[in-house]
């Protein structure tokens, strides 16, 4: 867990400091004083300990995780961002008519004007509220009269005891810490593609725009198998491309407010932040065998890989209905969003934020039946999007249904032989060359052998011929009724 001497006798004497207001005239420096800091402790009451161990260890423990919650490229500490409530934005105003009346483009001034130069020309701004806050109220662990009595035995036995705390609080902590996290990114992903315009890439369609056939184009499961190579590389030139322009100062990439002037916002490499799906991003490195994402080789701040974006047991997808700020300036709860695989997701550092403020631990009274403490964590999540800001969401679409890689067609459907007599099926391919399998469902009625079916007796069977392309099975069926009597054979055509 990393705990040594050290930090144990100067978690105890932080720990006496507290409880006895600065009294106490001890350092624990060693076991003798670890002992005698221990009963200095218990004789202030156990109650009174425990809450002051609570306190000393919380302010401690995010430096000791055996577990690090995913997403945490969202954290901002409480000076970045765990009072904001609003932000302003200027918007661009137009330049103004010349007032110099020494040009063409003035209106002459007669005797008795002047230009005004004290005319208002108040700033046009965009106030945004989207800060959220979700208190988290959570028991951390018991502690023991038992297990404090023993803690104080000895520097070992004390690790022990902060170790027992670190399992229960921290791990559970932090997955707690990761659902909101993954609430807030999944928040972002669907607003980006419910406002939908340059914010929302689906690079299926675009692959298919760019490089298919009208009529002809790849389904998403082609280009993440048959043509991986290239639609990767199509994908790493892609995102390359919007980063570079997340540069520019542009509306194009962002909520704008209908009625107002554009919003002009531009996002610097090093305010650039990344999520990406991990599976992906496997597949890519061991398929390709090129690095088309690391960090260098895409030039942006910060990167981070998930292997789920919501439910494990659904890991691409993302389903959720947002909360974002519509065209009107006003924050609302969109359509309920469903995407079966998002790759990735692009955006300025302001775009989307999580931090936690910490604000007590406090242990209950003893439960002298079972004699255990309990002891609550208290603190104050703050998440929020800001659509205002530039975000860029890539999906894969489903793409274009495939056309039939073959296909398979028999001269006749039906038929009617005579018993002991035989005919011939023939059957055209694509391609012309694939190799048929014939097979009869009852062959005490009809057999088949290189299309040539025998009537064998009275009755009915079903003639198939099969083919495989690319691993698919195509098949055309001749429904064959066998008589006893010699008759003019009836046929018919699908």
């Amino acid at each position: 867990m990393g705990w040594t001497k050290s930090d144990v006798y100067a978690f105890v004497n932080d720990l006496v400091d507290q409880a006895t207001k600065g009294n106490a005239q001890i350092k624990v420096t060693d076991t003798s004083s670890l002992v005698e800091a221990g009963h200095i402790l218990e004789d202030i009451g156990y109650e009174k300990t425990l809450n002051c161990i609570s306190q000393v260890y919380a302010k401690n423990i995010y430096s000791i995780r055996k577990y690090t919650g995913k997403l945490d490229i969202l954290r901002r500490d409480e000076k970045e961002w765990g009072s904001i409530i609003r932000k302003i934005t200027p918007l661009k105003k137009d330049l103004e008519a010349s007032q110099d009346n020494n040009t063409d483009i003035a209106t002459p001034l007669e005797d008795g004007e002047s230009v005004d130069e004290f005319k208002i020309n108040k700033p046009d701004v965009l106030q945004t509220v989207f800060n959220h806050e979700s208190v988290i109220t959570k028991s951390i662990t018991h502690f023991t009269q038992d297990q404090l009595n023993v803690a104080f035995e000895s520097e070992a036995a004390f690790m022990a005891f902060l170790d027992l705390v670190d399992e229960s609080f921290d791990n559970e902590l932090e997955m707690d810490f990761e659902e909101m996290r993954r609430a807030t990114i999944a928040n972002l992903i669907g607003a980006c593609y419910t406002i939908g315009g340059a914010m929302s890439i689906d690079l299926v369609a675009e692959f298919n725009a760019r490089f298919a056939e009208p009529g002809s184009g790849y389904s998403r499961d082609q280009l993440l198998n048959t043509h991986f190579e290239n639609f990767t590389k199509f994908i790493a030139a892609r995102i390359k491309g919007v980063s570079r322009l997340l540069t520019e100062n542009t509306s194009k990439f962002h909520q704008n407010v209908r009625g107002r002037k554009p919003i002009l916002r531009h996002t610097p490499k090093e305010f650039q932040r990344m999520v990406i799906y991990a599976p992906y991003m496997d597949d890519q490195e061991t398929m390709v065998l090129s690095n088309l994402y690391n960090p260098e080789k895409l030039d942006i701040g910060e990167y981070e890989e998930v292997n789920f974006w919501q439910d494990i047991e659904h890991p691409s997808e993302i389903n959720i209905t947002p909360s974002y700020m519509n065209e009107n300036g006003k924050e609302v709860k969109g359509e309920a969003v469903k995407l079966d695989y998002v790759l990735g997701i692009l955006f300025d550092v302001e775009a989307a934020m999580w931090t936690n403020i910490f604000k007590s631990v406090n242990t209950s009274h003893l439960n002298t039946a079972g004699l255990y403490y309990n002891t609550w964590y208290h603190s104050t999540q703050n998440f929020a999007i800001d659509c205002s800001e530039n975000a860029v969401i890539f999906y894969l679409g489903e793409g274009e249904t495939p056309a039939p890689a073959g296909s398979i067609e028999l001269n006749k459907n039906t038929t009617t032989i005579v018993v002991n007599e035989t005919e011939t099926l023939t059957a055209e391919t694509v391609p012309d060359d694939a190799v048929v399998t014939w097979e009869s469902d009852d062959d005490t009625i009809a057999t088949v052998e290189d299309g040539v079916v025998t009537a064998v007796a009275e009755g009915e069977a079903i003639i198939t011929a099969s083919i495989e392309v690319e691993g698919i099975e195509y098949s055309d069926a001749c429904v064959v009724t066998v008589t006893a009597e010699s008759k003019a054979k009836k046929t018919t055509k699908k």
